[in-house]
């Protein structure tokens, strides 16, 4: 029983908050999965994706989701394998 209340106030979040989001990045990443929209048009976009109902909502709570909103999954995956190589060098890396 006491799990059943942070989990029903998980489901209440997700349906009323997040999960509308996610949905709606969802679509905006369909568009465009390749490339991407651009750093930083993420803000300007939403207005015209999300429609009626849902709140302005300027980031997307994620650095993954974040990243794949603006450079696609092609740059994504560069950086995400550049970030790899790099956290595996150790210190000894100067930058």
């Amino acid at each position: 029983v006491v799990l059943a209340q942070p989990l029903d106030t998980l489901v209440r979040d997700l349906e009323a908050g997040r999960l509308p989001v996610w949905q709606t990045a969802l679509a905006m990443f369909y568009d465009r999965p390749l490339l991407g929209h651009g750093w930083g048009s993420y803000e300007s976009l939403w207005p015209a994706w999300a429609g009626h109902g849902l709140c302005q909502c300027l980031f997307l709570h994620g650095l993954f989701e974040h990243a794949v909103h603006a450079f696609g999954v092609g740059l994504t995956a560069l950086f995400s394998g550049i970030g790899g190589f790099l956290s595996t060098r150790g210190p000894s890396v100067g930058l």
